[in-house]
């Protein structure tokens, strides 16, 4: 990726979601267009999420 972009995303998440997002979303097939990746949480309980 030549140009990835970010964006501060300054939004509270529920314990209960941010247990669904560490799982992830992964693509059933070709024609599937997103995959999300999170990582964390860090130190300060801050997540990144990949698009």
């Amino acid at each position: 990726m030549a140009n990835p972009a970010t964006a501060a995303g300054d939004v509270l998440i529920s314990s209960t979601d941010n247990s669904k997002l560490l799982k992830g979303l992964w693509p059933q097939d070709m024609g599937d267009k997103c995959e999300l990746r999170v990582g964390g949480p860090d130190a300060q309980g801050n997540s990144v999420l990949c698009l």
